[in-house]
């Protein structure tokens, strides 16, 4: 199966582009890399065809492939508290969310990301990875190894190869190999000052939103009080985020939607100031609710906010907002259940510990179910993250 020639065929809005390839491996593989004829906006198909003899060809399914403008921007902030407490969980979900919005599409130039930590790297290994090294030969026994471990982030290399050191013991003859396909590059872009993120949403998003607008997300993961989002030493009020909101969205030509991620304790409680016409806001708890974290994960690290890694576990399924959140939500109180005998007050009804919020038509009043009689939810079912 090795050096069969392969006829690709793109077409698209500007015509069609024919490409002749060449198998690289036994199963029958292909490849072009850099590939840049998709400049255009609008739906591409591709086709392969490999010609079975002097008249007959056989045909792969089509792919679709849809250019638009571009899959948005986001603002991450990692916050803490003095003692640093949940800082390595925090962390983790940060990092969640920043993968989960590379894999969407956005760009680094697209990401301004606030952490602690402004050298990072973490490593996973998925079933792409797994057929990228069995090509390369690996033994078969190996792949079967690291299948056990498929689909978990490591924060950093030290945990990633301390966990392949408990699996089959040739594995770390591959090391090198394994970390090179494995590594999962983060661009942090500083540390979290008040400052600095104060300037990152009036100043620096609309000069990198300028010549192609589209939605903003701006999330946010840490500790917090009512009204109050820490990144010690300083915090960040929801009076202030909503001052810096509505100072960018009185840049000249602004006309943009922006979807606020809060995943925090209290963070119910930003909603009333934050709530506004154009806005989606989003809080993992309500007003007087803790925000959970997540349970212990093969790397020894809990999630830092387990409704917000939930909802981004939605988004990786193509799910829309109000769908992700209403997903997130009943994962989130299933989780937080408290037990039978347990009944809360008005507006709730159930026995679960925590309640996500989500606004979406400037009433100052977050709902926490989307999917019925809300009031909320019909605008940010159109926000597609496809």
């Amino acid at each position: 199966m090795i050096n069969i020639p392969v006829d690709l065929m793109v077409s698209g809005p500007k015509g069609i582009n024919e490409i002749e390839l060449q198998t690289t491996n036994t199963a029958g593989q292909f490849k072009q890399s850099n590939y840049t004829g998709f400049d255009t906006l609008g739906e591409w198909q591709i086709v392969a065809s490999v010609k079975n003899n002097s008249y007959l060809s056989s045909f792969s399914d089509m792919v679709r492939i849809n250019v638009v403008e571009t899959a948005g921007y986001a603002i991450i902030v990692q916050g803490k508290i003095a003692a640093e407490e949940g800082l390595a969980s925090h962390n983790k979900t940060a990092n969640d969310v920043y993968h989960h919005l590379k894999l969407r599409g956005l760009l680094d130039e697209d990401i301004l990301y606030f952490n602690y930590d402004t050298e990072q790297a973490s490593y996973k290994i998925t079933d792409q990875i797994l057929n990228q090294l069995s090509n390369e030969e690996i033994p078969e026994n190996i792949i079967e190894s690291l299948d056990d471990i498929k689909d978990i982030e490591f924060t950093n290399e030290e945990l990633f190869i301390n966990r392949l050191k408990t699996l089959d013991e040739q594995v770390m003859q591959f090391q090198s190999q394994i970390l090179e396909h494995c590594i999962l590059p983060i661009e942090i872009d500083g540390l979290p000052t008040k400052a600095a993120i104060k300037k990152a949403i009036t100043e620096d998003m609309p000069k990198i939103m300028k010549n192609q607008p589209a939605n903003l997300y701006i999330v946010m993961v840490d500790h917090g009080t009512e009204d109050t989002f820490y990144i010690d030493p300083d915090t960040i009020s929801d009076a202030e985020l909503n001052e810096w909101l509505s100072e960018l969205e009185n840049t000249p030509g602004w006309d943009q939607e922006i979807v606020v991620m809060l995943g925090f304790c209290f963070s119910g409680s930003f909603i009333d100031k934050l709530s506004k016409p154009n806005r989606v806001i989003i809080s993992s708890a309500g007003p007087n609710e803790f925000s959970y974290k997540g349970p212990l994960d093969q790397d020894n690290i809990r999630e830092g906010e387990f409704f917000i890694s939930e909802f981004f576990k939605s988004v990786a399924l193509g799910k829309n907002v109000k769908a992700s959140f209403a997903e997130a939500v009943i994962q989130t109180e299933i989780f937080t259940a408290k037990g039978e005998g347990s009944v809360n007050a008005p507006p709730y009804f159930d026995n679960s510990a925590q309640h996500p919020l989500l606004d979406d038509n400037g009433d100052k009043v977050g709902s926490n179910n989307v999917m019925e009689t809300s009031e909320d939810g019909h605008w940010c079912q159109l926000i597609d993250h496809e």
